[in-house]
């Protein structure tokens, strides 16, 4: 199967179990979820620019995922120690267990500029 091809099978896979979560789960907040696993650490800039979102757009699709609030808790959102103003995305211990649920298929996924 080439990479596209699976990539896609992939993220429609992914988006099946997060929706088994929250049926309202968008295509962009699987793939924060799946960078975020590809990436433990990954800057919120970082992956704002990898997804080409916004600042606000990758934020408010962290939200859905995060492990504050209303978040599904798959994902938590930390303070560089060396740049504050940074924050870090990795996956919670919930988060980690969900990738090992999907047998590790999210490495398949890689961001949409990529896929040229």
């Amino acid at each position: 199967m080439r990479q596209d091809t699976l990539a896609i099978h992939t993220l429609i896979t992914t988006t099946g179990h997060l929706r088994a979560l929250d049926s309202r789960i968008e295509a962009q907040a699987v793939l924060c979820f799946a960078l975020i696993a590809a990436h433990p650490g990954i800057a919120m800039s970082d992956l704002a620019e990898r997804l080409g979102l916004t600042l606000g757009g990758t934020s408010r699709n962290i939200s859905k995922l995060c492990d504050v609030g209303n978040g599904l808790g798959l994902v938590s959102r930390e303070e560089d120690p060396v740049d504050r103003r940074l924050k870090r995305m990795r996956l919670t211990e919930r988060g980690e267990r969900f990738c090992r649920d999907l047998g590790g298929a999210l490495a398949a996924i890689t961001p949409p500029r990529e896929w040229r």
